[in-house]
């Protein structure tokens, strides 16, 4: 209890310079959480953004179709396929088949590069949401072989509308040219460049019959709850899919431009949060190192009292620690309810160029996510810093003698 008295009294012996060391742990480290809980949550909606526009979390293929796709690759979702992937597991949303190929797309005289994709229109509006995308005309409708969606870009290319014919020419699954004409019921705008550019949107009835693959697909398209869960999903459908020739590839390898994107942001993250912790450590190394210097003499008698060096680097320790878990608190409390707050009250940025926001399908609201990772690593992050910046006042304080202490209080 003496100990515990006698550090509480050296940290507020200069109280405005303690003042403003807990002031700047609060500030680096309350920032440093809530900065972490926004960028966690950004990316989350970056990623989300991403694979709704077309991927998914995850594809499930025949096994090489990843590195070498083509439409001798396909399997047959049988029963027992569909029961695997409607048996519950865990962090798996929801899911749907497709066939997808290049095409030729022609109106008259025009024609286009096109990546003929067949969907299940009703399934993937769950979890693509392609009716959220259309910029013109109506969805596809159950049971609708004949209409197909085009992308804005590539439908503008052909100079076609709503209710105007379109000749795909492609290659059938025994590589026989196959021809056929779909009328189109919509355009879509997925901010995914290569659909609007290129995408032709057909059911898969449609594409299966132009294409004379029944009961054939070349891609599962499976959606997770959350990003975090798609690791584990991934292994999970690889275990429970083992021996049927099929691989399980996730968004990481679909969209290695968005991981890039996510680990640059990181970077520059830790730029900005290194600034935060020199000044922590800086305020921290000075306010101690002051209070070594000014406390020679006190510490010299110590020392001649018999008191060893561990003892000394023991005290300054102890006022470090009650000092810096004040500012802790404090930091914490701040920290996570501004994040806890963001999380439900998103920070609003429509005002700074909404169209913009609108042009690329991004949210222009941002939520902060607050998980293990965005409240423990900050936290670690700062004390080790504090550590660092400790580690020489401590260092100076053991070596202070009884002489040095004399010498100096003359």
């Amino acid at each position: 209890m003496i100990f515990f008295k006698l550090a509480w009294r050296n940290n507020w012996r200069h109280r405005w310079r303690s003042v403003l060391t807990v002031t700047a742990v609060v500030f680096g480290l309350s920032l440093t959480i809530w900065g972490f809980c926004l960028t966690e949550g950004s990316h989350e909606q970056i990623i989300r953004n991403s694979v709704e526009s077309f991927t998914g979390h995850l594809q499930v293929h025949r096994r090489g179709f990843h590195d070498d796709p083509g439409l001798r690759k396909v399997f047959a979702p049988d029963s027992e396929f569909a029961a695997v992937l409607d048996s519950g597991i865990p962090g798996l949303d929801d899911w749907g088949l497709r066939i997808s190929t290049f095409a030729l797309a022609s109106v008259g005289e025009t024609s286009f590069a096109a990546m003929m994709v067949g969907i299940e229109p009703e399934r993937e509006r769950r979890f693509i949401h392609w009716d959220e995308k259309i910029e013109a005309g109506t969805y596809l409708q159950p049971g609708d072989i004949e209409g197909a969606l085009v992308g804005a870009d590539l439908a503008e290319n052909l100079r076609i509308g709503i209710g105007d014919t379109v000749i795909i020419v492609t290659q059938d699954y025994y590589g026989s040219l196959s021809g056929a004409l779909r009328v189109v019921r919509g355009t879509i705008r997925s901010h995914a460049p290569q659909l609007d550019r290129a995408g032709l949107l057909v059911s898969l009835e449609s594409a299966r019959e132009m294409l004379d693959m029944q009961g054939k697909a070349n891609t599962a398209v499976v959606m997770a709850t959350s990003s975090e869960e798609v690791e584990p999903l991934i292994a999970e459908l690889q275990s429970r899919l083992a021996g049927q020739e099929l691989e399980v590839i996730g968004w990481r390898e679909i969209l290695p431009d968005l991981v890039q994107l996510v680990e640059l942001d990181n970077i520059f993250g830790i730029l900005t949060n290194l600034i935060l912790l020199l000044v922590i450590g800086f305020m921290v190394l000075n306010t101690f190192l002051m209070s070594v210097m000014e406390r020679i003499r006190e510490f010299g008698i110590m020392r001649s009292l018999g008191a060893s060096p561990g003892r000394v680097v023991g005290l300054i320790l102890f006022e470090a620690a009650l000092l810096v878990g004040l500012g802790f608190v404090l930091a914490n409390a701040v920290g996570i309810g501004a994040s806890v707050y963001n999380s439900i009250h998103p920070l609003d940025f429509s005002g700074m160029g909404d169209e913009i926001y609108k042009h690329y399908g991004m949210d222009p609201r941002i939520y902060a996510r607050v998980t293990w990772y965005t409240l423990i690593y900050p936290n670690l992050f700062v004390a080790a810093v504090i550590l660092l910046a400790l580690v020489y006042p401590a260092w100076r304080a053991a070596r202070i003698g009884p002489a040095e202490a004399v010498s100096r209080g003359r």
